[in-house]
């Protein structure tokens, strides 16, 4: 494994420089060794464009994570959809909850999705891994008549590996009452305000892009030179159709300042991690400090302005313990996904597909919109337990709309640990839900 170097000491060309170098000097050492025994070598870079250069100097099994990537796509997605980094930390984290494990079922072909779908007492199907040429392709959310075939590998939320394991005996799939899933319901328009510049900001500009049907204002805001970061966006040649940016120069730590752009009229707030310092913890003590300006400039009647705050080290996270806002530690995020992709390479394929725009995506859900009653009454022989609503309940509605429930999200709890958000909670249980609460489900956005 080849972690990328720290760019908060150095910038991202060295960076990959550096990866570069080991890829090479761990080449030269296996020269002589058969193709066959060559080892899984697993690469984060910063820029793209150099996986090529990569590949062309390994010949052996490699999977490479591109970090800036990876950070703009979860931002990006929790600008979309507030409240998604709690859900994005606990599926690449394996400290605790809920993780996604991908187990070969050989026993399986042949077998449907529909068969499969409810048959895990403590896991959720979210797909099937199938193998693509020289790589993967992850199926998530895949047609409830698609079966598997000799070599898939099927992708089960579940708290082990052990809990992610099929019965013994599958049985007859189901029926359900086919319904349209509600509308996959995002802001047309959004207005967002940028506080801090890294390397990564064009990364991020791009990815906001990828979301045609979309439209995002962005104003940037930093003490690096505006020209300066205006010639490097230029030199990305970003479509300016349906992203339009703008580039302000001053200190959004000096209040009189910040307050001039009048933050509450944002949609979203993001602070980013700075690289004009010598150390991450310089760099975290200037986002806090720009954290709780933001936050004095905010009146008590103002709305509850959606703030994503990145960091770098993770002991900065108990600082916003029951503080309005999200927080995202970019290198905690990049390890986590090293270290799942090092121990199942196939689970790169799972993470692009999550974390890419289109395609399956993580949405959130009023559950009120469901009609849940009405649906559970169409099942043929269903008895709901007690007359309760059970995370069971919701899955069977969320599959009448072709969706998959990976959790929910509670109202009111955006100040704990977790935002509100559940993932796989016990399938019998009674969730004593409101109405303003969540289901938070895998779904197909084009």
């Amino acid at each position: 494994m080849i972690p990328a170097a720290d760019t908060t000491a150095t910038d991202s060309l060295d960076a990959d420089t550096q990866t570069v170098k080991a890829l090479m000097t761990i080449g030269d050492a296996l020269e002589e060794a058969p193709p066959q025994e060559l080892p899984l070598v697993v690469v984060e870079i910063q820029d793209p464009r150099h996986i090529g250069t990569l590949r062309a100097l390994y010949q052996g099994p490699m999977e490479i994570i591109t970090g800036d990537d990876v950070i703009s796509r979860l931002v990006v997605q929790t600008v979309r959809h507030p409240g998604l980094s709690y859900v994005f930390a606990e599926l690449t984290s394996d400290v605790s909850g809920s993780q996604i494990y991908l187990r070969e079922e050989p026993q399986l072909a042949g077998v449907s999705v529909r068969q499969l779908a409810h048959a895990f007492p403590k896991g959720v199907l979210a797909g099937v891994v199938r193998p693509r040429g020289d790589g993967f392709q992850a199926l998530l959310n895949p047609p409830k008549d698609l079966h598997l075939a000799a070599g898939d590998l099927i992708a089960v939320l579940a708290p082990s590996r052990n809990d992610a394991a099929p019965p013994q005996t599958i049985g007859p799939a189901p029926e359900m009452p086919e319904r349209p899933a509600p509308e996959c319901e995002t802001a047309a328009r959004r207005r967002v305000l940028v506080l801090g510049w890294n390397h990564r900001v064009p990364a991020l500009l791009r990815e906001f892009t990828s979301y045609p049907q979309e439209e995002f204002i962005i104003d940037i805001v930093s003490q690096v030179s505006a020209t300066k970061r205006e010639k490097r966006i230029a030199a990305e040649e970003l479509s300016t159709e349906r992203v339009k940016i703008r580039q302000l120069e001053f200190d959004f730590t000096v209040p009189a300042y910040l307050d001039d752009v009048d933050p509450a009229s944002y949609d979203n707030v993001v602070l980013l991690a700075s690289e004009r310092f010598k150390s991450g913890t310089e760099s975290d003590a200037r986002t806090i400090l720009g954290y709780l300006v933001l936050r004095e400039l905010m009146t008590p009647q103002a709305k509850a302005l959606p703030v994503l705050v990145e960091l770098t080290n993770p002991a900065h996270t108990t600082l916003f313990d029951n503080r309005r806002g999200e927080v995202i530690v970019s290198p905690v995020i990049i390890s986590h996904m090293l270290t799942r992709v090092a121990l199942r390479r196939e689970m790169r394929a799972v993470f692009d597909e999550v974390f890419s725009s289109g395609g399956c995506e993580v949405f959130f859900r009023r559950i009120a919109d469901y009609g849940l009653a009405e649906i559970l009454s169409q099942i043929p022989d269903y008895d709901p337990v007690g007359g309760d609503c059970t995370f069971a309940d919701l899955q069977r509605a969320a599959d009448a709309r072709g969706e998959i429930a990976i959790g929910i999200r509670r109202a009111g709890q955006e100040r704990t640990a977790r935002g509100g958000v559940e993932l796989n909670p016990g399938r019998d249980e009674s969730l004593q839900l409101n109405e303003n609460d969540e289901l938070i489900v895998l779904t197909t956005y084009e």
